[in-house]
């Protein structure tokens, strides 16, 4: 859950054929946010098998275009969270 002025300080989910959920949780971290790794399983997404992204003909080289896209949309905060894990 989160409040929907959260979900207006972003560009909500951008259509994709996948990780859009991902990017979306991205988008809602700001200067103040904290994250940390943690180590467990804490819920369990949903997997179709006919999915789009399980669909596509090569789903590998599919995904990873897609994680790029994600990382120089929030490329900021991708560098800002990932040093402070990193140095945990």
């Amino acid at each position: 859950m989160f409040k929907r002025t959260d979900y207006d300080n972003t560009a909500g989910y951008r259509k994709k054929k996948c990780f859009e959920d991902w990017e979306f949780w991205i988008q809602l971290l700001d200067e103040e946010s904290q994250i940390s790794y943690i180590d467990q399983i804490h819920f369990y997404y949903r997997d179709i098998p006919n999915s789009m992204s399980k669909t596509e003909s090569d789903v590998e080289s599919y995904k990873q275009s897609i994680w790029i896209i994600i990382f120089l949309l929030n490329k900021a905060v991708y560098l800002k969270f990932s040093i402070q894990v990193l140095s945990e």
